[in-house]
């Protein structure tokens, strides 16, 4: 096997990098990286948020469930009945509840961080 000189790769090296580049970084390449990477936070930090919320909010309608049934255990129409016959109107305001927060809090500031993307590049 032959020796290779001490200096090839050194050599090789210096070459390289005294020719230009053969393609080139646009000049707002810097920028766009940053501002996706900000947008990407963004949008991780806003789901994160509205679980937390959601969280929140179960906790509180589950302690003021537990409330409310043990008051009601006294009086002479129990809770279970008056959930028993209203569980879709219930259920359905649940729901438009949490679609209206994911909305608000998640895809509405995703679409206005979107739009502020789109119209500075």
């Amino acid at each position: 096997m032959e020796k290779m000189p001490e200096n090839l790769f050194d050599d090789l090296i210096d070459e390289a990098l005294r020719q230009p580049p053969e393609t080139g970084v646009p000049d707002h390449f810097a920028d766009r990286v940053v501002s996706a990477a900000a947008q990407q936070g963004t949008a991780r930090d806003s789901l994160i948020e509205f679980f937390y919320k959601c969280l929140i909010a179960f906790s509180a309608f589950a302690v003021f469930s537990i409330v409310f049934y043990l008051v009601s255990i006294k009086s002479k129409e129990p809770v279970i009945a008056y959930v028993e016959q209203n569980w879709v109107f219930i259920g359905s305001i649940l729901v438009i509840g949490l679609f209206v927060l994911f909305a608000d809090q998640v895809f509405l500031r995703y679409l206005f961080n979107r739009y502020r993307y789109l119209s500075r590049n």
